[in-house]
């Protein structure tokens, strides 16, 4: 959902709300919101109380008093203000979609306005369960199945995070992310030079990256920008290492994120979050990464789910010295199997 499509969604929330209704928005929409990403949905779909939706002659008065007519059937209760589409499901509807009750203790909360978002959890069950609708026309279905992969592979990333959809009053709605280039490289620097007081730890972060970018390993590092405006103003690395057994028999890759960097004038804003979010999806996505590792700052990590090493079974080799380092897996119980040392592919046996 582009900016502009859901700044007016949530001006239609404050409206349901007026009328003490906090709706649950589900579907490709509740996607969107989750994931930040659009999937061109056309229609919001949203559950309301059952008692709401049975008393069509109160729901069109009301529907049509926030400007919105019906366009489906009296069965169909879809409605429309020229701006956008929105199609009602009670409760007990979504109940029968799900297999639990609604509302359930596990769900999204939006304040002010108020409303509720499926989580990833919940619209993996959804769109299996419409994917095997005989009645929905296979184009759709075949859409649901895309979902439902994507959703078992990165679901638990985005329940971990906040609602990533924002309006355009949000000071991030015009940050965007994308992987490093060439012509990124001077700005990069430049980044380093003006937020990292700290010379040795500049140097340090300056020599990981030149190091990263003449690696020629199986899996490359991943370097993301983050820029306000056409400025680049955060810049992540993550740099494989890897996890060996305590009995040395297996070795799984770790992502190393260091250094993680937002311009001092930006910080407080919320892009260091979102930029490390990034950096999660897009090793997910292009490695075999079971965990990240950072190297800094102990108390700003825990934040992101990351735990003190020493909390875990992990142990570090000699090349990470007297860093604090922090751990955070990126598939579930990683860190309560594995037990070993880390260490850079280059290390000596």
């Amino acid at each position: 959902m582009d900016v502009e499509k859901f700044t007016y969604f949530e001006m239609t929330m404050v409206k349901f709300n007026a009328l003490e209704l906090v709706p649950i928005v589900v579907g490709t929409t509740a996607m969107e919101m989750i994931t930040g990403y659009d999937f061109g949905a056309t229609v919001v779909p949203i559950a309301l109380p059952d008692a709401v939706i049975a008393d069509n002659d109160q729901l069109n008065q009301q529907l049509q008093a926030m400007g919105f007519n019906r366009i489906g059937a009296v069965d169909d209760p879809v409605f429309f203000d020229g701006h956008l589409s929105l199609a009602l499901i009670s409760y007990g509807e979504l109940t029968e979609l799900l297999g639990h009750a609604v509302p359930m203790d596990y769900i999204f909360e939006h304040r002010q306005p108020d409303y509720r978002v499926l989580t990833a959890y919940d619209l993996t069950r959804l769109f299996d369960t419409l994917a095997t609708a005989s009645a929905r026309p296979t184009e759709m279905r075949q859409s649901d199945l895309q979902k439902v992969d994507m959703l078992r592979e990165l679901g638990y990333l985005f329940d971990r995070l906040p609602l990533r959809q924002m309006n355009h009053m949000h000071p991030l709605a015009k940050l965007a992310f994308h992987f490093a280039v060439p012509s990124d490289y001077a700005a990069i620097d430049q980044l380093m030079i003006d937020n990292i007081s700290d010379q040795q730890l500049r140097q340090a972060s300056q020599k990981l990256i030149q190091q990263a970018r003449q690696a020629h390993g199986m899996y490359p590092p991943t370097e993301i920008v983050a820029k306000l405006d056409g400025k680049l103003v955060g810049y992540a690395l993550v740099t494989p290492t890897l996890l060996q057994a305590k009995n040395q028999d297996d070795e799984w890759l770790v992502g190393l994120l260091n250094p993680l960097v937002v311009a001092t004038q930006y910080r407080g804003r919320g892009i260091g979050w979102r930029l490390q979010a990034e950096v999660e999806i897009a090793v997910v996505l292009s490695s075999p990464a079971v965990m990240l590792v950072t190297q800094t700052a102990p108390e700003y990590w825990p934040n992101f789910g990351y735990v003190p090493i020493e909390q875990t079974k992990v142990k570090a080799s000699a090349t990470f010295g007297q860093a604090d380092l922090s751990l955070k897996e990126l598939f579930p119980t990683v860190l309560e199997t594995v037990d070993g040392q880390l260490y850079f592919p280059n290390e000596a046996d």
